[in-house]
Order: C-alpha cells, then sequence, then structure tokens
C-alpha cells in the first residue's frame, strides 16, 4: 500500500462505519481525520527532537497538540 501510495486512504476508510467515497471528501478534512485519529490514539504529548539550523544545537520540544490552533 505504501509503494501504491493507498495507504493513507485505506486507513481512512478504516475509521468509518458506512462506507464512504474518500474521494468526496477535501484534503483539509482528510489531515484533520488523520491529525484526531493520533491524538486519540497516542494523546496530546507529541515529543520531537529540533536541530538549529545555525549551530546544529538538538533540543527535545513536547508540544501539546490539544493546543494547536485550527484553521
Amino acid at each position: 500500500m505504501i509503494r501504491k501510495g493507498i495507504v493513507i486512504d485505506e486507513f481512512l476508510k478504516s475509521l468509518f462505519v458506512d462506507k464512504i467515497d474518500l474521494d468526496d471528501l477535501l484534503i483539509g478534512d482528510k489531515n484533520y481525520l488523520t491529525f484526531a485519529s493520533r491524538r486519540l490514539a497516542y494523546g496530546n504529548d507529541y515529543l520531537v527532537e529540533i536541530e538549529c539550523p545555525k549551530c546544529g544545537n538538538i533540543q527535545e520540544v513536547n508540544i501539546n497538540l490539544a493546543n494547536l490552533p485550527m484553521k
């Protein structure tokens, strides 16, 4: 599925009880469903390592996904 580029669509299909056509969803809807499913499965804490492009220093940052603004 990864090679075919359909892994995300197949994942999203598995979230729905009723059969839906994913082509009817906007890309923003697909993105939000992926984001929301990640939050529900793993929680709001998202630990990342960010490297400073100037000095190369690596810093761990904990991002709370619940605090991100929705557009």
